[in-house]
């Protein structure tokens, strides 16, 4: 075997595991977003955000730190009472304490007030910063593509809804 750069190797291992962490937080923040939403629970959503993080999301509101997300979070459980997201083709771009990706999402939701069924179909692009060794998302910025209600719906499916 030839010389191997133990540096270069090192780097890039670290690299490809900043990846995996920041990939398991988003999908730590998408069920945080479903527990926020149909459970009232924010805490799960708030763990994933720095504490001065921004949520950004155009029409629906641009709120910064903990404090008024958690605001945001609780209204969002007065509004759906069913949600699901799927976060895809992840785009990551990592460089020290610091990332960006972009995302495209996915997700279902029935609202309360007149039970009628939603399909989002957005991109997200978000920043990360790693404090502590913990990556933790610093700002969401919502790209609105689809807010479509689905006429069959699938409310009365749904298993085990509360």
């Amino acid at each position: 075997m030839g010389n191997v750069d133990i540096k270069a190797l090192a780097e890039q291992v670290q690299l490809l595991t900043d990846l995996e962490a920041i990939k398991l937080l988003k999908y730590q923040y998408a069920r945080g977003c479903e527990q926020a939403m149909m459970e009232g629970n924010n805490e799960p959503v708030l763990a994933t955000l720095t504490a001065d993080a921004i949520w950004d999301g155009g029409d629906f509101g641009r709120y910064q730190g903990h404090d008024a997300l958690n605001q945001f979070f609780g209204g969002l459980n007065e509004t759906f009472t069913f949600t699901w997201h799927f976060f895809t083709n992840p785009m990551i771009e990592a460089n020290g304490n610091k990332a960006k990706a972009r995302w495209y999402m996915l997700a279902f939701y029935t609202q309360t007030a007149d039970g009628q069924d939603l399909i989002a179909i957005t991109i997200e692009d978000d920043k990360y910063e790693k404090i502590n060794g913990k990556w933790l998302i610093s700002e969401v910025l919502l790209i609105p593509g689809v807010m479509a209600p689905y006429k069959e719906g699938w409310s009365s499916l749904v298993m085990d809804q509360k």
